[in-house]
């Protein structure tokens, strides 16, 4: 989990910001376009792969050269 934080989060991922709050447990905090939350999840269970996993099945598009993901001009 950590290595997926530190590593892959903001690195991979477009749109993605980490917050670090003293004494809380991690949790993936998904947002609308226009900024309403519509999901929380605690991600302390989860290995660096899932975590990668869940962002792509999550529609969280990953940044260019990261992954093997369809850009958004593909058809």
């Amino acid at each position: 989990m950590k290595n997926f934080i530190y590593g892959d989060f903001e690195s991979k991922f477009e749109r993605s910001v980490f917050k670090k709050i003293p004494g809380k447990a991690p949790e993936l905090i998904f947002f609308t376009l226009a900024g309403k939350e519509v999901e929380r999840l605690n991600i302390e269970r989860f290995s660096r792969e899932d975590l990668n996993k869940m962002m792509s099945a999550k529609g969280i598009p990953r940044k260019p050269g990261q992954g093997d993901a369809p850009s958004h001009d593909e058809v």
